[in-house]
């Protein structure tokens, strides 16, 4: 039998959860207030997977399928920090805010200038 600490099915949990949160709202991100919460759940993830080794390292040899599944989650949950990384690189830096804003006001004005000449 083996056995573990009554919080590593909590770990485990929490970890499942948080990973459903990430899968179904990463591509869902609209401004950065959803960005941050998925960077929020992803942080909590990692936790979750360094409080899962803790216990792991405890249990005996031989509890091989919990350590392959732990390393599927870590794998997966890296896969989705890249994502998340690369959209704080591109989408949100300030670089290329300021120059989204740019382009907005400049459509503005042109549009602005557009429906004075028509009139």
């Amino acid at each position: 039998m083996i056995t573990y600490s009554e919080y590593f099915d909590d770990y485990v949990e929490d970890l499942n959860r948080y990973l459903h949160k990430i899968k179904h709202s990463i591509y869902n991100i609209t401004n950065k207030e959803d960005y941050n919460k998925i960077r929020e759940y992803i942080f909590e993830a990692e936790k979750c997977i360094k409080q899962i080794n803790i216990e792991i390292n405890s249990l005996p040899k031989g509890s091989n399928k919990i350590i392959n599944q732990i390393n599927t989650y870590n794998f997966d949950l890296k896969k989705y920090k890249d994502i998340v990384k690369k959209m704080s690189a591109d989408y949100y830096s300030e670089e290329y805010l300021n120059s989204r804003q740019y382009d907005m006001t400049k459509k503005y004005k042109e549009g602005v200038d557009f429906l004075k000449e028509s009139e």
